[in-house]
């Protein structure tokens, strides 16, 4: 039992540092997620402005390109 105690504890010790590596992936990755929601965002006002001042209005009639 005690060699088992043993094992976990120098287990942890070498997984603390890739714990603390994973937190630091995914505020990284949460920051990613968040600048480019708010740039879809962004974008999606600045081609609303755009469609309602260039006063095309084509209700119900689909175009490509």
């Amino acid at each position: 039992m005690a060699n088992v105690k043993t094992l976990l504890i120098e287990m942890a010790v070498k997984m603390r540092p890739m714990a603390k590596m994973a937190r630091v992936g995914l505020g990284v990755r949460l920051v990613a997620i968040v600048i480019s929601s708010y740039f879809d965002l962004a974008t999606d006002v600045l081609v609303t402005i755009d469609f309602f001042e260039r006063e095309e209005y084509h209700w119900g009639r689909g175009e490509i390109g």
